[in-house]
């Protein structure tokens, strides 16, 4: 079992009696994996999943002596949904430029014991602005399907001081 973003990695060995190469293959390799038969009885499956590839995944290993023996074993990898990248505090999205737009899932997002609140807000992903100069700038979660609530802050984690704070108002209060 594994995370979407988390590397898996594993190896497949094989053992033929009268001391023959076993040639290894793999199906049902999922997208983005690979399978390498190291030539020596021995194999390395290699996956990152990316986001969207959560599920369950069956792979079938098979070693054939080249005399008529094969012999086939399987695995089922669980990947599981990660988190957003910016899921916690300490991994805040940069917004560097304007205009900026960012869409992603935020159905894993969690919430971590320091996190601030406000209006009920029960997840969170983060994002980092430091503006060049005294400026007014504009952040929105319009188009969203979603309830959204909307914070800005400033400080150092844990010692947060709380700028805005909106949930579904036209304008920050």
């Amino acid at each position: 079992n594994a995370l979407e973003r988390d590397h898996v990695s594993f190896g497949v060995s094989a053992a033929d009696t009268q001391g023959r190469n076993v040639r290894l293959s793999a199906i049902g390799v999922p997208p983005g994996a690979t399978f390498i038969d190291n030539g020596n009885n021995t194999g390395t499956f290699s996956w990152l999943p990316a986001e969207g590839q959560a599920g369950s995944y069956f792979v079938t290993f098979r070693g054939d002596n080249g005399a008529g023996n094969v012999e086939t074993t399987f695995t089922v990898m669980r990947i599981f949904a990660a988190p957003p990248v910016n899921d916690d505090f300490a991994a805040p999205i940069d917004i560097n430029e304007f205009p900026y737009t960012h869409v992603q899932n935020t159905t894993r997002a969690t919430s971590a014991v320091d996190d601030p609140f406000c209006n009920g807000s029960k997840k969170t992903v983060w994002y980092s602005f430091t503006p060049p100069a005294d400026m007014r700038v504009e952040f929105n979660t319009f188009g969203s399907d979603y309830d959204t609530i909307l914070s800005v802050y400033r400080g150092a984690r844990g010692a947060l001081i709380q700028e805005a704070c909106n949930d579904n108002a036209g304008t920050a209060r």
